[in-house]
């Protein structure tokens, strides 16, 4: 027998099982040749809850958006990596194990729905996270120049008779963008 202890880590998801060592390096994945794993591959880490399998894997749905949370937060190879964890977005609390994610979310509403942060500048943490639509997501951005009070005075200012010329200059769109909201077709 020898007396070298094989490293051994415990599964970041919370369910308690021990992981495997890696026997490669991997940094897409996070795997360094010879340390423990940090999450069980293939396992559905959901303890009595379940929930229904998605194609090959036996990982639900909801498992897969606790997973694509932790990659853009936690690995700095992940290509979200930079507008997520490389910002200082953390994960907190509960929401670090998928077990504290579950009781903190619930079942996802239906398959339109993806994980989002209520403030897009805040971290990923019990009362800043909920299940949203992709408009809802559309609108929680950086990039969004937009809210609802922006679009409710465009269109008190197009009323006035503003051109939607000038209403993209004074509110910083396109004009084509001040008559989609202007007459209701988003940011109803």
């Amino acid at each position: 027998m020898s007396d070298v202890k094989i490293p051994v880590g415990l599964c970041q998801c919370g369910c308690g099982q021990k992981t495997r060592v890696s026997v490669r390096t991997n940094t897409m994945r996070g795997w360094e040749k010879g340390k423990p794993l940090k999450f069980i591959h293939g396992h559905n880490c959901t303890g009595n809850v379940k929930f229904p399998s998605i194609g090959k894997t036996k990982e639900s749905a909801e498992y897969h958006s606790w997973w694509a949370m932790v990659q853009r937060c936690e690995y700095p190879k992940s290509i979200s990596y930079p507008n997520y964890g490389g910002r200082g977005i953390r994960i907190a609390g509960k929401l670090r194990s998928f077990r504290g994610f579950l009781e903190v979310l619930g079942r996802k509403p239906g398959p339109e729905f993806s994980l989002g942060r209520i403030n897009n500048e805040g971290n990923y943490e019990e009362g800043n996270v909920r299940w949203e639509k992709r408009s809802e997501q559309n609108r929680n951005t950086r990039a969004n120049r937009l809210t609802m009070e922006k679009a409710e005075g465009i269109r008190a200012d197009r009323k006035t008779g503003m051109t939607f010329k000038q209403l993209g200059s004074k509110w910083g769109i396109s004009p084509g963008h001040a008559h989609s909201v202007a007459i209701g077709k988003c940011w109803a």
